[in-house]
């Protein structure tokens, strides 16, 4: 499917020369002879009646304008799609819903599509499915058919993400509009992505407020940082003499977001004191939540004013219902499980309060900070230090950029200074007063510096053999006082389940412990307010214990014929209310340990195989490493 920016730029060459050569015709354009042929043909169907475009011979293309007055600045989309397709039926459902004030008929759907009318009522269902996260729906009311009732704001990214696409929206803006926002994706270095959202979103905006609907009310706990950019300013006035549309503050602010979201590296530190307030409750709120389901306590104020910024842009990325690709979300999962768990959770409770669902790339995104502030990594050291300044040469975010950084200096040295850079600015002289430099990006330079190629998620022992060899001085939790945790490994015989596993184990315990009386009645409260059974039916219930003074963990493995309900697995934590600094430590290591296991159908199979607490202790202390 030909995208609405090549369209736009085969067009332009077309209209800017009587006629074309094919060959030029590709220079020009980048793109290749089959694809110029694809887009040829979307114009033809969108612009029918408008103009054509027709080889002259073999070699040569030219376009015939038929009707001139509505070629620019008009909206232009292609209805006659191919219906067999459910997402362009969906896509067409939807233009329909959203451009048709009066109730639609299933019965004329169906006849206008030429499927059948429970091929409609299914691609209703999906719509209903899809129409969840933008906070919109379709209503149905008998004898009259079916409505959709959304936000001006939700309606306009459901147009955007959801329709545009799908019926080759084209817009073509006049010379000078084009120019400003060629201007405005170079000053800002939108990538494609972005790019391609700045137009939608210009023309969306104009398409919807000359059609009378206009954004009214105030896009919740959105920052515009360019509000008062010059270039802004101009693009904003321009839209408005063009078109002869009046934009309100809460138009520009959507205008601008693509810009806005576009990457945190390029973001400003700007003043935000209209929704710190509101960001303090919410990360308030995550961490209270964080310390309800996994008993770890975080620093609120020292980890509030590390993700600030980066919460902020997050949630704009959420509320603008953008997807994030720039992250290996399985390589976060399987390297930080734990971070990724936390940020999983204070996610969903985002959700909770402001209806914004976050995808695994954004749960990585943010459980970047977690791994940050838990210090989860041990720290290399080596006798031999390889460089003086390094520099990390990565398009991504100041968030991710720390984390590789982080890593970096795991290996290389924690007194080592670490420079940004972006593949914009890579000057050779600038180049040349690094001893090293690393790069997630594919680069040229002739700076004779050594370059090391990573992932944005280091593989550190690939890397420290690139670099120099150094030992590991891995923290060992085989050495570990019995004071602080005890390990047990228990065959389970319940008959009854989940609740009858738990009880057994609580049991066995209580003989060899002095647990509290109310213990059991604590683990079904909590039970209640969230459940302590993950992905892959691995259950992990964990609870706290004012009688106890050290970590309690026991394995519970459960007979292939005695697993009720499907469950593959029980790990069993109690910890004491108070804890020594030796115990967060390993806390933490058990915990790493867990949210790992539960993600990894080989590791269950592993603990299921375990028979001895000395097998259970030597794959904790491996950290579950297959």
């Amino acid at each position: 499917m030909s995208t609405a920016s090549n369209r736009e730029a085969l067009l332009r060459i077309l209209l800017s020369k009587k006629q074309v050569n094919l060959s030029e015709l590709q220079d020009k354009s980048g793109l290749r002879k089959n694809q110029v042929s694809m887009i040829v043909a979307d114009l033809n169907n969108i612009y029918d009646g408008i103009l054509k475009v027709r080889s002259v011979d073999e070699s040569d293309v030219t376009v015939d304008l038929l009707e001139k007055s509505n070629l620019f600045n008009t909206l232009q989309f292609n209805l006659q799609q191919d219906f067999n397709k459910s997402e362009f039926r969906i896509a067409y459902l939807l233009y329909r819903l959203i451009c048709t004030e009066e109730y639609l008929n299933i019965g004329d759907l169906s006849e206008d599509m030429c499927v059948s009318r429970s091929t409609v009522n299914n691609d209703i269902k999906k719509t209903k499915n899809i129409l969840g996260k933008y906070n919109a729906k379709i209503i149905g009311v008998p004898n009259k058919g079916i409505t959709f009732k959304c936000s001006e704001f939700g309606t306009r990214l459901v147009l955007i993400y959801e329709v545009y696409d799908l019926i080759q929206m084209t817009f073509l803006a006049d010379q000078g509009m084009q120019e400003l926002i060629e201007r405005l994706i170079v000053g800002y270095k939108l990538d494609d992505q972005s790019k391609e959202l700045l137009y939608k979103t210009f023309v969306i905006t104009v398409h919807r407020i000359m059609d009378g609907n206009v954004i009214d009310s105030e896009i919740p706990l959105y920052k515009n940082f360019e509000r008062d950019a010059e270039n802004i300013i101009a693009y904003i006035q321009m839209i408005e003499d063009r078109y002869h549309i009046s934009l309100n503050d809460h138009e520009v602010d959507f205008l601008s977001f693509p810009i806005n979201t576009r990457n945190s590296a390029y973001v400003k530190n700007a003043e935000n004191t209209m929704n710190e307030q509101a960001l303090r409750s919410i990360v308030s709120s995550m961490l209270a939540t964080v310390r309800d389901q996994v008993m770890i306590e975080i620093d609120e104020e020292a980890f509030f004013n590390k993700v600030k910024d980066h919460l902020l842009f997050l949630i704009n990325r959420l509320v603008f219902r953008i997807p994030k690709t720039d992250l290996y979300f399985e390589q976060i999962k399987l390297r930080y499980p734990l971070a990724f768990e936390l940020a999983k959770i204070s996610l969903k409770e985002l959700n909770r309060l402001y209806q914004l669902s976050a995808s695994d790339d954004d749960i990585s995104y943010f459980a970047i900070y977690y791994a940050l502030m838990l210090d989860e990594r041990q720290s290399y050291d080596s006798n031999e230090k390889a460089t003086t300044d390094v520099g990390i040469i990565t398009n991504v975010g100041r968030g991710n950029f720390e984390l590789i950084s982080r890593q970096i200096k795991e290996i290389v040295g924690n007194d080592r200074n670490v420079v940004h850079l972006n593949t914009s600015d890579l000057q050779e002289e600038k180049l040349k007063q690094f001893k090293l430099l690393f790069t997630t990006e594919n680069i040229l330079t002739n700076a004779e510096v050594p370059i090391i190629h990573i992932d944005r998620v280091v593989n550190q022992d690939e890397l420290v053999k690139k670099i120099y060899a150094i030992e590991k001085d891995q923290y060992s939790i085989k050495h570990i006082s019995n004071n602080n945790i005890s390990y047990h490994v228990k065959n389970l015989t319940g008959q009854m389940g989940y609740f009858d596993y738990v009880e057994e184990i609580m049991i066995y315990l209580s003989k060899r412990y002095k647990l509290s009386d109310d213990i059991l009645d604590r683990f079904i409260e909590k039970e209640e307010r969230h459940t302590m059974i993950y992905e892959n039916k691995v259950a992990f219930p964990h609870l706290t214990d004012p009688n106890v003074d050290k970590l309690i963990f026991v394995l519970g493995k459960i007979k292939a014929d005695k697993r009720y309900d499907g469950f593959s697995l029980m790990l069993f934590l109690i910890t004491p209310e108070k804890i020594t600094e030796q115990q967060e430590k390993i806390l933490m290591q058990v915990y790493d340990f867990v949210f790992k296991v539960i993600n990894d159908t080989v590791l269950i199979d592993k603990l299921q195989q375990i028979s001895d607490v000395q097998g259970f202790i030597e794959m904790l202390e491996k950290r579950g490493t297959k």
